[in-house]
């Protein structure tokens, strides 16, 4: 495990008295720079790939539980309002790639996921000039790509030119 961040809170110890305790973020190390079921390793090459097939297959034969984690996530809280009209400035199109939203949701919406260009977690501000409406592909390289630092400050740079902030 590594500690990708803490936060001191008041709690109450086992006494019930209030006292300063540290809250730490910890995450596997194989899942830095990871979230979801991205993976961020090296591909295998064919023979690997086949044994790692293999060893897959047989599991699944042998009736392997199926095993379960608890976990305790921090989630901050967006403006809805903020979302909605990032999503109407953008009428379906990728504020980074232009080009059209990939699918329609059933509600009948250009699907496009509304992007903080300075995270919320690291202090960035939930604003109609901080966020932009991208497609997935354009969301994952702003966070995964070897030039996301780059690419995500061209997206920064075309939204406050369109806010006029810029």
């Amino acid at each position: 495990m590594a500690c990708v961040r803490h936060r001191i809170e008041q709690k109450p110890d086992s006494d019930g008295q209030t006292r300063d305790a540290i809250l730490f973020g910890l995450l596997p190390v194989e899942h830095i720079g990871t979230t979801g079921q991205t993976f961020d390793g090296p591909s295998l090459d064919e023979a690997d790939f086949k044994k790692l097939r293999k060893h897959l297959l047989g599991r699944e034969k042998k009736g392997v539980k199926k095993t379960t984690r608890q976990r305790v996530q921090e989630v901050f809280v967006r403006s809805q309002q903020v979302v909605t009209y990032a999503l109407t400035r953008a009428d379906g199109v990728c504020e980074a790639c232009k080009n059209e939203a990939p699918f329609i949701r059933k509600s009948g919406q250009p699907y496009l996921e509304v992007h903080h260009i300075h995270r919320l977690s690291d202090g960035g501000p939930d604003e109609i000039d901080s966020v932009a409406a991208i497609c997935p592909n354009c969301h994952r390289r702003c966070h995964y790509s070897t030039d996301a630092a780059e690419f995500n400050a061209a997206v920064g740079v075309e939204i406050r030119l369109k806010e006029g902030s810029g």
